[in-house]
């Protein structure tokens, strides 16, 4: 499984990846321009703001379904 764990707190998302998460963050900062941080080699921050709209939540989305696609 490309995900180890999902943990949480509110809106602030950290995800327990099997690869290195600076990969995530860089792809989604350059091809998407996303931002998110590792906070750990394998962990992926998402700390959206305190308003956030749900065509940006799908954006996100869709771009993070697309990067982990392409590392199967």
């Amino acid at each position: 499984s490309l995900i180890h764990e999902i943990r949480g707190s509110g809106c602030m998302i950290g995800l327990d990846l099997s690869f290195p998460a600076t990969d995530v963050v860089n792809t989604l900062l350059t091809e998407h321009h996303i931002i998110a941080n590792a906070t750990s080699e394998t962990v992926l921050r998402l700390l959206p703001p305190y308003i956030v709209e749900k065509w940006q939540i799908d954006t996100l989305v869709e771009a993070l379904n697309k990067i982990l696609s392409s590392r199967c």
